[in-house]
């Protein structure tokens, strides 16, 4: 699984969000507008399968991101099983807290 952190100029995000979105294998999008300082624009986050990663990078530089924005990829571990992360306290959160290593 690899993890996206995107920075996109302002105008381009929906272009970005429908290509993210339009891409088997993604989970996980979030969308900060106006986060990033630089460069300037919005901050968007997105979880992808490696076996889709490759695509999905190529068509966010067809889009002209990585010369008018930013690209950071990071490889991240298979999620946890259990579902999402509950309020601190409850024992799926510290089982999900262990599992991913910030325990």
């Amino acid at each position: 699984m690899l993890h996206l952190r995107l920075i996109t100029p302002a105008e381009r995000t929906d272009e970005v969000v429908r290509l993210i979105e339009d891409t088997v294998g993604t989970a996980h999008l979030a969308v900060i507008p106006g986060a990033a300082r630089d460069p300037a624009g919005d901050l968007v986050l997105c979880d992808v399968a490696r076996e889709a990663g490759d695509g999905l990078i190529a068509g966010l530089r067809h889009l002209g991101l990585d010369d008018t924005g930013a690209i950071a990829v990071e490889e991240i571990g298979r999620p946890c099983p259990g579902g999402p992360i509950r309020p601190s306290g409850t024992p799926r959160a510290r089982a999900r807290t262990r599992c991913s290593g910030r325990a």
